[in-house]
């Protein structure tokens, strides 16, 4: 009866004129075969089968002959209760694509009863170079494909192909596995594709602006480093305050650009050595607004992060600029640069004095707190300088 039904199908992929190999037991089904099999998987338990398709069918169909082909080889039908809730359920997405591969690969670990499985990249995406991954030295597989025990689900994005994932398990997968990864696979590939959109935005973004860090560099030399010590003492801040992951990466990039104003400003004036005059003062304070102006421009820079560069001269008692706010009036962000700014300047060494300790720093600060700077933040930044 289950041979019979077998041989009928193969019949009706014959008058489709599909390309296909089958070998039951002794017997040899072929059509149209061609040197690059789509499917390759074996049935073997009472009776053998193997499967060799060249063309890409509907995933239930190849579920309905799955269940002939163990039917017939009589071996134990195994389907996984509830297999799509429990693994769509674990799929969680993450900003970072190395995350959400590794998550996915997990989940295929614990539900699809395999040995090993790896994310190979596509090597034209060279803005990913250098980020840990695998990338292909092959065949770019472009469609689900199994040959007996190695299974590729590809990553097809809307921008182009991304890479593949190879399955691989001791024995021949079936095409029960198939249709579990075909019905898988937009949920994988959308999943994949949100983290790979973030990621891709953030590299742009960074690269961006490190290139304006650069700019700023070469007018105020030494920017560089003093932003990136601001930048390392802000996460360390954010922790205390238990910010969350998204102000955590306003903080980072606001510690990178709360200077970048200072473009705008005349060179000669930022560079002397002598006291400033009252207008070359003004001029120095106009670079929150032209650091704000600028930033306003780039879209991808979020309304935080222009605060920060905005605010972070106000003070607590609103003698600060540019619009002499006060107290909790002043984003937490932006207290948080203005401080870390003014501890890092007072810890480098400036060609009109010595730099200072951590604990003179620290003093200092301890002065204006009240005045200048919120107590709470003060009493955070002695916690993080004295946990270093």
């Amino acid at each position: 009866m289950t041979h019979d039904l077998i041989t009928k199908n193969i019949e009706f992929l014959k008058r489709i004129n599909s390309s296909y190999e089958f070998k039951i037991d002794d017997d040899l089904y072929q059509n149209n075969v061609k040197d690059n099999d789509l499917i390759h998987v074996e049935y073997k338990e009472y009776s053998k089968i193997e499967v060799k398709l060249y063309d890409d069918f509907d995933s239930y169909y190849l579920l309905s002959l799955d269940k002939l082909f163990k039917e017939y080889c009589g071996i134990e039908d195994k389907k996984q209760e509830n297999f799509m809730v429990n693994f769509l359920s674990k799929l969680q997405p993450n900003i970072q694509l190395k995350n959400t591969i590794e998550n996915i690969k997990n989940i295929f670990m614990e539900f699809m009863n395999i040995e090993k499985i790896d994310f190979y990249i596509n090597p034209d995406l060279k803005m990913l170079k250098g980020n840990d991954f695998n990338f292909i030295s092959t065949e770019k597989i472009r469609t689900v494909k199994c040959l007996k025990n190695e299974l590729y689900l590809p990553i097809n994005l809307e921008d182009g192909f991304l890479g593949y994932f190879k399955l691989v398990k001791n024995q021949s997968f079936d095409l029960y596995d198939i249709y579990l990864i075909k019905t898988l696979e937009e949920h994988v590939r959308k999943n994949i594709e949100n983290s790979f959109l973030e990621n891709k935005f953030n590299i742009i973004l960074d690269k961006s602006l490190k290139i304006l860090t650069k700019i700023l560099e070469v007018r105020v030399p030494g920017a560089e480093k003093h932003c990136e010590n601001v930048l390392e003492y802000s996460q360390l801040i954010a922790d205390k305050f238990g910010m969350t992951r998204k102000q955590k990466e306003n903080l980072k990039y606001g510690s990178l650009l709360f200077d970048v104003g200072k473009i705008g400003v005349p060179e000669n004036i930022l560079n002397k050595k002598e006291k400033l005059t009252k207008e070359e003062k003004d001029e120095v304070r106009k670079h929150v607004n032209y650091g704000y102006e600028l930033l306003s421009k780039i879209p991808a820079i979020s309304p935080e992060v222009r605060e920060i560069v905005l605010y972070h001269h106000e003070k607590w008692d609103g003698s600060g600029y540019p619009k002499k706010l006060s107290k909790d009036e002043i984003p937490l962000s932006a207290q948080i640069i203005g401080i870390l700014d003014k501890y890092v300047s007072l810890t480098e060494k400036r060609s009109y004095r010595e730099k200072l300790t951590k604990d003179q720093a620290l003093n200092f600060l301890e002065n204006f707190k009240g005045e200048y700077y919120n107590p709470k933040l003060v009493d955070k930044l002695k916690e993080v300088i004295n946990d270093d």
